[in-house]
């Protein structure tokens, strides 16, 4: 809760749901939403598994995202983004996280599609690495979502280059977009 006293940027955790069954999902998302957060991203459960998360989620406020990606069929799709809350998560390929070079294009036109069935926001992720690569998915989404590059990177004990990545990412975007 401490962060709350300095910043009102929502903040998202990720996880997977083993540890948040054991915990018990309602008080998971209280005792997390307590601690200041405002979501979960819980890559291991599939949308049609997640109806009693979702109904939880909604209880409380807090955002349960869902994910599509290249190979979302678009049935699938237009139901998701029909359950969607607070943002999807847009895949950006096949295969497992990882800072890698990637052909945003793909998610492009998964993004173009899901538009034409919500007015949630987009956020692509997987492969973000780099500022270039931040600006090239940012083309197609309304948000990036960078994880395993920064992870890396604290994980190392490398809290400064961590910051300046972000820095430097967050420079790129808004010399791109907000210019």
């Amino acid at each position: 809760m401490k962060i709350r006293t300095f910043s009102d940027i929502p903040l998202i955790g990720m996880g997977y749901i083993n540890n948040m069954y054991h915990y018990g999902f309602e008080k998971f998302v209280e005792d997390f939403k307590a601690a200041g957060m405002d979501g979960v991203i819980i890559p291991d459960v599939p949308h049609e598994e997640s109806g009693d998360m979702r109904r939880i989620a909604a209880a409380h406020e807090f955002i349960l995202a869902e994910f599509i990606t290249p190979g979302t069929t678009e049935a699938r799709m237009k139901e998701i983004c029909q359950d969607a809350s607070g943002f999807i998560y847009c895949v950006s390929n096949n295969g497992v996280t990882g800072v890698k070079k990637v052909d945003y294009s793909t998610i492009g036109t998964v993004c173009t599609k899901a538009r034409s069935y919500t007015k949630t926001p987009l956020a692509v992720g997987f492969g973000i690495g780099s500022p270039e690569a931040a600006v090239e998915a940012a083309a197609h989404a309304d948000a990036v979502i960078v994880g395993s590059a920064v992870v890396k990177q604290l994980l190392a004990g490398k809290l400064d280059e961590a910051a300046q990545l972000i820095a430097d990412m967050r420079t790129a975007l808004d010399k791109r977009y907000c210019d």
